[in-house]
């Protein structure tokens, strides 16, 4: 009894544990993406802006410059964005979420049960003191295999 509580618990951690790993590089995925957004927008700023509006300016005017420039930062700028957009969770991911709630559930059932085990009005019932008794006495046997 002892270890089926411990193997659900264990398997709860397994998962929780996976979830967290699987998050966690999800998410440094997304704030590299989003990061070279960044730094390509700075790079856009400082050498193409210049670059290209001296290059525009001299066959467009220079209000038509500034505005293919803006037009194509924007671009660039989304682009990445759209790359470090938040993915839906792997098919690894799902596994492990469903033994997290599996293990959470039977978990909750468990203590559902103590509860109601140890509750005062169940333990006068018989059925409920021979469940109790014989917990006790596997719990005892245990011990004693053990020592």
């Amino acid at each position: 009894m002892l270890s089926a509580h411990k193997l659900k618990f264990k398997l709860l951690y397994k998962a929780q544990s996976g979830l967290l790993e699987l998050s966690l590089q999800q998410l440094l995925g997304r704030l590299v993406f989003i990061c070279i957004a960044l730094f390509l927008l700075l790079l856009t700023f400082i050498f193409l802006n210049i670059g290209c509006y001296h290059l525009l300016a001299t066959t467009f005017g220079s209000w038509q410059a500034a505005f293919i420039l803006g037009a194509v930062n924007l671009f660039l700028t989304l682009l990445m964005l759209w790359l470090g957009r938040k993915k839906p969770p792997s098919k690894e991911q799902q596994i492990l979420q469903q033994a997290r709630d599996m293990a959470v559930s039977e978990i909750q059932a468990d203590g559902q049960q103590a509860k109601e085990l140890f509750s005062p009005g169940s333990l006068s019932s018989s059925h409920s003191l021979i469940t109790l008794v014989s917990l006790m006495l596997d719990v005892i046997r245990k011990r004693k295999l053990k020592g």
